[in-house]
């Protein structure tokens, strides 16, 4: 089949080199002006397919130089040194990447930076960040290189771990606070760019984020019982090194709150078994009452990986040992 680009294609590469340029150009966000130059941009990069999105990034200058003095290795040694004396290499862009020019995407984050700042100090729409979530999303899915520049700066590798992923003002920080918002269409572009900067890897978003915080994308995508995605698209290369400071704290993070939780002395130490049992059932009991009330829906993972509603409390309990048994299974 003919793979060549279509006309399409080719003007929204054209658009999408445009549109860097006014990134490149406008990108300061000094001024209103610059500002809404920048909103423009994104709003139109919202309608481009990720596939063209790729100019956004250009290869830098000194990776050029280096293909163009591989091409020409053989032929170096024959040059005559004085026709070469006057030279001077290209200087590297300012922000090079894995040989790439990242710039554009900086401005992209600068831009969602100062408006999680304005949105925080004028209570303003939600709605008002989507476009530019939107597009982060279409270039992490769209471009390995530019998956790990998002990566590097949304969720770098973590260091301090005492608080809770959603407390703090860094984008990961902010991105978190997102995953629980009544807003669902900032919610979901912000479950899917943590999502896709972690490979849609299960252990590594709920690393990120804690699994109280990414339930939501879980039981929505059906994998709340943590097993892998089928179908990913993603490079084998490792990125997800631990740092020291994780590595010390490591044992003694909450998964679910995605924090090192104060170990505290539980008040089950001081009753006996029979009291414990006795609590056990009270607790079953009000359960079931809320549930005839319709007040709350207990369920189950089914195979699917999705809640299943329970017709009675005990249920829970009779699938207990079989849970357990696929735990230990995968661990």
């Amino acid at each position: 089949p003919d793979k060549s680009p279509n006309e399409y294609e080719i003007q929204s590469l054209h658009l999408t080199g445009v549109l860097r340029e006014l990134l490149l150009r406008f990108g300061d966000l000094a001024t209103e002006k610059d500002r809404a130059v920048v909103t423009h941009a994104i709003n139109l990069l919202t309608n481009i397919s990720g596939s063209c999105l790729t100019e956004l990034t250009l290869r830098c200058s000194n990776a050029e130089l280096e293909s163009h003095k591989e091409r020409e290795q053989d032929n170096e040694k024959e040059k005559d040194t004085e026709d070469g004396a006057g030279a001077k290499p290209r200087e590297c862009c300012s922000q090079c990447f894995e040989k790439r020019n990242v710039r554009s995407l900086d401005v992209l984050l600068r831009y969602l930076r100062q408006s999680l700042a304005q949105q925080e100090a004028e209570a303003s729409s939600h709605e008002l960040l989507s476009p530019v979530l939107t597009v982060l999303v279409k270039c992490a899915r769209s471009d390995r290189v530019m998956r790990h520049y998002l990566r590097q700066e949304i969720l770098p590798p973590l260091r301090d771990v005492s608080q809770r992923p959603e407390v703090g003002q860094e984008l990961r920080n902010h991105l978190c606070r997102f995953l629980t918002l009544p807003a669902m269409i900032l919610r979901d572009l912000s479950a899917e760019l943590l999502f896709v900067l972690c490979k849609e890897n299960v252990g590594r978003m709920i690393k990120y984020t804690g699994y109280g915080n990414a339930a939501g994308l879980f039981a929505k995508r059906g994998i709340l019982d943590c097993r892998r995605v089928e179908g990913t698209d993603y490079s084998s290369d490792s990125e997800d090194s631990d740092t020291e400071e994780y590595k010390q704290q490591q044992q003694g993070i909450n998964p679910v709150l995605g924090c090192v939780e104060p170990r505290s002395k539980s008040h089950l130490d001081d009753i006996s078994e029979e009291q414990k049992e006795y609590e056990a059932m009270q607790l079953v009991n009000l359960i079931e009452q809320l549930r005839q009330g319709g007040i709350v829906k207990p369920a189950m993972i089914d195979k699917d990986g999705r809640p299943q509603p329970l017709e009675h409390i005990l249920q829970l309990q009779e699938e207990l040992p079989q849970q357990q048994l696929d735990q230990k299974r995968k661990t």
